[in-house]
């Protein structure tokens, strides 16, 4: 029996957003003519560097 290839996390990740959320990353990558994923893991960054910034400066993530 073949097993089904597994989904990519990315995929799953913005299979499970908020209709919020879904327009906002549409949005960046409108902006910036990037793909979904890439915007998405545009803002994954984005919140990984604030938390080491406020953990940086004291203040909890």
């Amino acid at each position: 029996m073949a097993t089904k290839p597994e989904k990519d996390p990315l995929d799953l990740m913005l299979e499970n957003l908020t209709p919020e959320q879904k327009v906002a990353i549409s949005e960046v990558a409108n902006a910036e003519n990037i793909s979904p994923k890439e915007a998405l893991l545009k803002k994954l960054a984005q919140e990984q560097d604030d938390d080491r910034e406020n953990r940086r400066e004291g203040r909890a993530p």
